[in-house]
């Protein structure tokens, strides 16, 4: 083929045919050389015009594989400086390689790690074809595990083996990706993307509003259950003072009652109440009329068609509660749960009326703490599942996917408004706060209906045991706790272990929080506030000698140890309360049998005991408003004592009633055939609820291997007044604990309503919704210097890194101030609502910018907050334009792929392939990119990718080129052929 000129090639509009053989003797060789070249030229500029010669578009990612050369302009010649990797050759360019080879099964099972590079391998010096190669081998070998999952007939032992390799293997390549050190590419674990976003938390807006539930079918329709001769009582106020109390009587309205005369009655009554100044003079509106004291207001709302609610809504700065005239207390018991039905949750369940009915108890909620991974890996394979049916029952319903990690209540407490507060131990995530593999000490707040109003969680870099937990007469919420390094087993901590104590105000917000630490292990048993705020823990200590003893230690309302008491010959100090007096009452296990030990509020001394016997395991402590003191566990001998009735079988639950000065007692027994124990007690109208335990039955067949009871027991003479067993086939009842609803026994439910606060307010504090420990104040933006607390890291482009700190007041909003400072223009930082005051903080880079986020640094004494904030370690960016992406080496590719992706059915690893399959097809994308082709040359010059691209006066030349060149060829055959020669 003849050479073209250089000027031909690179300004085609203007070709020129050299001047050879001019001569005039050659005139007509002239002309067919003009002739020729011009040919070839017009040939040239149809042919590299965008199009192959079948007319495809040329891609951008690979080379064309044509022997032509491209046409570049100017664009195209400074875009392509940047192209300076030296090309290598793929793996899957290889003339042996074999996609997703099963001969490499047996290698793969046995590799320490799927992104393992061998000696035999050669891997270019390129971080960014290492990085490539790497990850596709990694791929590739995923493959190879899922295929081999995907065969009919393989055994469950040999596809649980697979599993655990595929779901190792999968984290080893997101370790991989998300720390490739790459230049030029950004590799993506998941799905590339130009933001993320955290978890949800709680972010109330000025004017609070809420509903309850959906009782009725139209707004007028008559409520069934009521008399229309109750009364309620609504209370408002402001925050930290004196509420009003609104008397709304349902009998001076219409009957009988609806929700739309029940919420004009209430409006009606709070509209009554006038706002007035210091010396009573009535404040009056623009028009003379009284003026309401509160803007607080109830609706009728309706929730779905046909189903109507009340709703409300406070104003800024009011806050309201609402109520019966005169109502009874009901109980509200948990339950853990292990076993078929309920496994590993705490049961919630409502009695409503325990004076006359106690066996007419209704489960009102269900409370889980959640196995993220497992979770994850059983929706990836319903999922696959569910798209592998051949045809869809329009009533199927798919499968829940939740796996529970295992969630224990250990003791529950409840307020004055009639609110319950369980503690315990969560072993995966729970509410907002995320799991790193240990456990966490669990502290909920339930309304009086059982609806969840918020939940924390106490985690640290060790395992955390939930223990006891006690209300003050302000309404905060005591919790203790045990830290230690590694849990023995479920319930039990190993050795080297702390105290853990923390305070909390009814809204959730941390008070204080301490971590006691002592040479040897000590465990909390129990806890207990007094009046001045003081908080006393118990439990046992063991030092270096293996001596054990039982332990209290006194903390005061700033969380400094002010009294720490070694209690001798006792093996541990069960539970504490404070007595009428002031004084700290202590349940002691001493000589296999309990004592009940009264001591000087400062813990300076003890003032008396009793001995309950030998025999005798006593483990919950309860202080009557009389002054009595109540006291529960199980028992193998008679108590020491009067005795209200006789024991049934080798081992009973009891209640004990011991006077206020400890002088006599007297016991109730609860007890069949079987083994039985108490767990929890607590006082009500005269009347001790005792919750435990039975191996067999009390009342009515046993439902499951342990079952649970509630006992009511009079405190009067001590008889056993009635028994409600309760469980589930297969299932084995954990802690049965009773908290008493104050207030509870009304009629709120028939509106749909709960006793206590409306719309109760939640801690906006990330500390306080997440379990991340506070930097100091004054620290939230650092370098890397050595800091206390939770932190996560940030770096722009490829700049300095920064540590982003959590300080003991931050919310969503001014994390979201702290981090704009941080990132200027190169990003926005934004918050996303959704319902329920729930909201995200979103991170999103700015065209031509990156944001790259890294874990915080883990010693003992601080962690990783990226994590438990919800975020994905990771690089986000958003290119200048979607033109530069395709004419710039490198860029953003993702894989994909999600920590769920599972083998564990023939379903779901079928589908794994397929993702993996798609993420090795991703990974040849990112190699191709960092190469110069002419499907980028074309881009960058802005001409068409195909052949029917272009401007329309591109078009037009093109086709003034075409024509012209027919026209030649059209001459050039009309000369006698020789005359070329």
């Amino acid at each position: 083929m003849r050479q073209v000129s250089k000027k031909t090639v690179a300004g085609a509009q203007r070709t020129r045919v050299s001047p050879i053989y001019r001569s005039s003797k050659s005139s007509e060789r002239e002309d067919v050389m003009n002739l020729s070249s011009s040919m070839i030229a017009l040939s040239i500029l149809s042919s590299g015009s965008g199009s192959s010669g079948s007319g495809s578009a040329i891609n951008p990612y690979q080379d064309d594989g044509g022997d032509m050369p491209a046409i570049e302009g100017s664009k195209a010649r400074a875009a392509k400086k940047a192209f300076t990797t030296v090309k290598a050759a793929a793996p899957w360019e290889s003339k042996d390689y074999k996609a997703a080879d099963p001969a490499q099964l047996s290698a793969i099972r046995s590799m320490k790690s799927i992104t393992a590079v061998s000696s035999a391998d050669k891997l270019p010096a390129d971080p960014d074809l290492r990085a490539t190669f790497i990850a596709y081998r990694a791929v590739d070998r995923l493959q190879v595990l899922a295929q081999a999952a995907a065969k009919a007939g393989i055994s469950t032992l040999d596809r649980e083996q697979l599993q655990r390799r595929f779901e190792l293997g999968l984290g080893q390549l997101r370790s991989f990706v998300e720390n490739a050190g790459t230049d030029k590419l950004t590799l993506y674990y998941g799905k590339a993307s130009a933001s993320v976003q955290s978890f949800a938390l709680n972010l109330p807006s000025y004017t609070v509003s809420g509903r309850g539930d959906a009782v009725a079918s139209a707004p007028d329709a008559a409520l069934t259950g009521l008399s229309g001769r109750e009364v309620l009582e609504v209370h408002i106020g402001a925050r930290g003072s004196a509420r009003d109390t609104i008397r709304v009587d349902l009998s001076t309205g219409p009957q009988p009652p609806t929700l739309k005369s029940v919420v004009g009655s209430i409006n009606a009554a709070i509209a009554a109440v006038t706002d007035r100044l210091p010396d009573g003079t009535i404040m009056r509106n623009g028009d003379g009329s009284a003026r309401s004291r509160w803007s607080t207001r109830f609706e009728v709302r309706e929730v779905s068609k046909g189903h109507y609610a009340i709703g409300y809504s406070l104003a800024a700065g009011e806050f309201a509660s609402i109520g019966e005239e005169g109502a009874g207390d009901a109980l509200m018991v948990a339950v853990a749960r292990h076993g078929k039905s309920e496994a590993d949750a705490v049961q919630l369940r409502r009695v409503n009326d325990p004076v006359t009915d106690l066996a007419a108890s209704r489960t009102v909620g269900n409370d889980v703490s959640v196995d993220r991974a497992a979770t994850a890996r059983k929706a990836a394979d319903i999922d696959a599942k569910e798209s592998a049916r051949k045809s869809q029952n329009k009533d199927h319903v798919r499968p829940d996917p939740t796996v529970n990690a295992g969630l224990t209540v250990h003791a529950s407490a409840s307020d004055a408004d009639g609110n319950s507060y369980l503690v315990g131990t969560a072993r995966g995530d729970y509410g907002a706060v995320r799991s790193d593999g240990n456990s966490a000490l669990f502290l909920t707040k339930v309304d009086s209906g059982g609806h969840v109003l918020w939940r924390r969680a106490l985690a640290t870099t060790s395992h955390v045991e939930g223990a006891a937990i006690s209300v003050d007469r302000k309404g905060n919420v005591s919790v203790a706790g045990t830290v230690a390094e590694k849990a023995s087993a479920p319930g039990a901590i190993g050795h080297d272990a702390d105290l853990l104590v923390a305070r909390f105000d009814s809204s959730g917000e941390q008070l204080t929080r301490a971590t006691i630490q002592n040479i040897g292990s000590d465990l909390a048993r129990g806890v207990v506030a007094d009046a001045d705020g003081n908080i006393v823990v118990a439990g046992s200590t063991v030092d270096r000698s293996g001596a054990r003893a039982g332990l209290m230690v006194r903390v005061d309302a700033s969380g400094a140890v002010t009294q720490r008491v070694r209690v001798a010959d006792v093996d541990e100090v069960r539970s504490v309360a404070i007595d009428a007096a002031g004084s700290v009452l202590a349940l002691t296990g001493d000589n296999g049998g309990s004592s009940l030990r009264r001591y000087r509020s400062d813990l300076s001394g003890e003032m008396g005991h009793r001995s309950l016997g030998t025999g005798v395991q006593a483990t919950a402590l309860a202080v009557a408003s009389d002054g009595r003191i109540g006291v529960a566990g199980a028992t193998s001998s008679a108590v020491a004592g009067d005795q209200a009735n006789a024991r049934a079988g080798a081992r009973d639950a009891f209640v004990t009633i011991v006077s206020d000065d400890l002088s006599g007692a007297r016991t109730s027994y609860i007890g069949g055939s079987s083994d039985e124990v108490a767990d929890s007690l607590a006082f009500s109208d005269g009347q001790v609820y005792v919750g435990g335990r039975t191996y067999g039955s009390l009342s009515g067949a046993r439902g499951g291997v342990v079952d649970g009871f509630v006992a009511r027991v009079s405190t009067s003479d001590g008889t056993v007044g009635a028994v409600s067993q309760f469980g589930a086939q297969g299932d084995v009842t954990g802690g049965v604990e009773v908290s008493v609803v104050h207030g509870g026994r009304n009629h709120l439910g028939l509106l749909g309503l709960s006793s206590g606060e409306l719309a109760p307010r939640e801690s906006a504090k990330i500390v306080d919704q997440t379990g991340i420990r506070p930097v100091p104040s004054g620290m939230g933006i650092a370098g890397l210097g050595a800091i206390s607390g939770d932190t996560f890291r940030l770096q722009l482009d490829d700049g300095v890194i920064r540590t982003i700190a959590i300080t003991a007041d931050d919310t969503l909003a001014s994390l979201r101030d702290k981090l704009k400072k941080v990132v200027g223009k190169a990003a926005m930082i934004s918050l996303v609502r959704g319902e329920q005051d729930r909201t995200s903080l979103k991170i999103s880079a700015l065209p031509g910018h990156k944001v790259t986020l890294l874990h915080g640094v883990t010693t003992a004494e601080k962690g990783d907050a990226l994590a438990m904030l919800g975020f994905t370690a990771g690089t986000v960016s958003t290119p200048v334009s979607s033109r530069d992406v395709k004419i710039r080496p490198g860029g953003r590719y993702g894989l994909n792929l999600a920590d769920e992706l599972a083998i564990v059915s023939k379903e779901s690893a079928a589908q794994a392939a397929q993702q993996l399959a798609s993420a090795a097809g991703e990974l040849k994308r990112a190699y191709g990119s960092l190469f110069w082709n002419a499907g980028k040359a074309q881009i960058a010059d802005g001409r068409p990718a195909g052949g029917g691209g272009g401007s329309a006066a591109d078009r037009a030349k093109l086709a003034s080129y075409k024509d012209a060149l027919a026209r030649l060829s059209a001459v050039s055959s009309a000369r006698p052929t020789g005359s070329l020669l």
